[in-house]
């Protein structure tokens, strides 16, 4: 069954897969809504693909995005608003400056290579 599908020409089974995945996701809420941001995401992913731009952090991020969030501001609740809560604590400012460093080095490195 699966080889069979090998046959059918490209442009028909991305059709095909585009069709299914819209009433899937509309049976899912009963919502155009829902579909109109499948589409979305789906033209944002192609063009992230035509301009060689990493998709897979991308959908990390929108996997623990919400996770995070939520974390923090229970985190901002529990220090009653205070942001320092974040940089007073070594491990939290650790880690901080590891991902204020991830940042910030790609960008170093590209601009010396540059320059050079």
């Amino acid at each position: 069954l699966w080889v069979r599908l090998l046959a059918i020409p490209r442009p028909l089974l991305y059709a095909g897969i585009l069709v299914l995945a819209g009433l899937g996701t509309y049976t899912l809420n009963n919502s155009t809504v829902d579909v109109v941001v499948l589409y979305i995401l789906g033209a944002l992913g192609f063009v992230m693909r035509r301009f060689a731009i990493p998709v897979a952090p991308a959908v990390v991020a929108m996997i623990l995005g919400p996770q995070a969030e939520q974390h923090f501001r229970r985190a901002l609740q529990l220090s009653q608003g205070d942001y320092s809560t974040f940089v007073t604590r070594p491990l939290a400012l650790s880690i901080f400056i590891l991902a204020a460093i991830s940042i910030v080095a790609p960008l170093a490195v590209k601009s010396v290579r540059r320059s050079r």
